[in-house]
C-alpha cells in the first residue's frame, strides 16, 4: 500500500507542474530513482518490484497525457543506469543482446 502511494504522490507532484517544467522534473525524478537502486543493495526481487513501480509511474504519466514527462522519466532512469553500473544495466536492459542485434 506504501508504494501505492508513493506512486500516487509522485504522479499528482508531475502533474502540478507546467509544461518544461514537467519534464525536467520528471527527469530529475528518474535520475533519483536510479540513484536509490544504485545506493542501496537490494535483492533479485527488491530490484524486479522497484522496476515495476518506475514503470508504474511512466504507465500513468502516459495515462494522464503527459507524454513528454513519461518519456523524460524513462530515458533519465536508463541513461543514469547505463551510465553508472553497466552490469546492472545489462541485466535490466539486456543490452547484451541489444548490442549484438
Amino acid at each position: 500500500m506504501k508504494k501505492l502511494l508513493t506512486i500516487v504522490l509522485v504522479v499528482v507532484a508531475l502533474s502540478s507542474c507546467s509544461g518544461q517544467n514537467k519534464i525536467k522534473t520528471a527527469q530529475q525524478l528518474g535520475q533519483q530513482h536510479a540513484i536509490e537502486i544504485l545506493d542501496n543493495e537490494i535483492t533479485g526481487r527488491q530490484l524486479v518490484m522497484r522496476l515495476l513501480e518506475i514503470r508504474a509511474i511512466e504507465h500513468q504519466l502516459r495515462q494522464e497525457g503527459n507524454q513528454q514527462a513519461a518519456d523524460a522519466y524513462i530515458e533519465s532512469f536508463t541513461t543514469f543506469i547505463q551510465s553508472n553500473n553497466q552490469q546492472l544495466a545489462s541485466i535490466i536492459f539486456d543490452t547484451d543482446s541489444i548490442a549484438q542485434e
